[in-house]
Formats: C-alpha cells, structure tokens, sequence
C-alpha cells in the first residue's frame, strides 16, 4: 500500500502498463495469475490453457446446459459469444480462459 512513485523498494511494470513491487510481484503470483487492478494474465499461461481445453473435452456439461454466452475477456479486452461450461469458458478470439460471463 506504498505509494509507488516515491518508494525506495523496486518496482516493475507489469504487461498490462500497471505498476508493482518486485517482491510484491514475485509473491503475489505464487497464488494469482491476474494483474489485481485490471485482471489481465500477468505471465504466460498456454500452458494451462491447454490443460483447460483438455478438461473441458473430457469433461463435457450435460447437453440440457448447452449453450452460447456472452463473455468477456479480460486478456484480449473482446466482447464475443462461447459456450457455456460450469467450470471454465474460453475465449475463441484469443484462446484464453480468463473470462467472465456478460
């Protein structure tokens, strides 16, 4: 909660432009993946997002559930519609999960 531009502490600038401490950061994405101001991934997650495609084949929702969505998301900033899945929705667009229902 220190002001950022007179810390002594150093600090990085994340992907998405905002600012945080490098101790901060290294700690914090033990348990987050999300910039916590803007929610865009802050480091390179394909690797999970595979992991996600794979989970959601073998794991397909009951077909009375089926159905398309508006989502938002928050990696490619893009407003489109995906199929609904209780678990985990994937952005076409930019194959990301880091998504939510509109």
């Amino acid at each position: 909660q220190e002001n950022m531009f007179y810390s002594r502490t150093p600090s990085t600038i994340l992907k998405c432009g905002h600012y945080m401490h490098i101790s901060c950061f290294e700690e914090y994405v033990k348990t987050n993946y999300k910039c916590p101001i803007c929610s865009i991934s802050l480091v390179d997650m394909s690797l999970k997002w595979v992991e996600l495609d794979n989970y959601i084949q073998l794991n397909p929702i009951p077909e009375i559930y089926q159905k398309k969505i508006d989502i938002y998301c928050y990696d490619c900033k893009e407003h489109s519609v995906s199929d609904f899945h209780f678990d985990c929705i994937k952005c076409h667009q930019c194959k990301s999960y880091n998504t939510t229902q509109k």
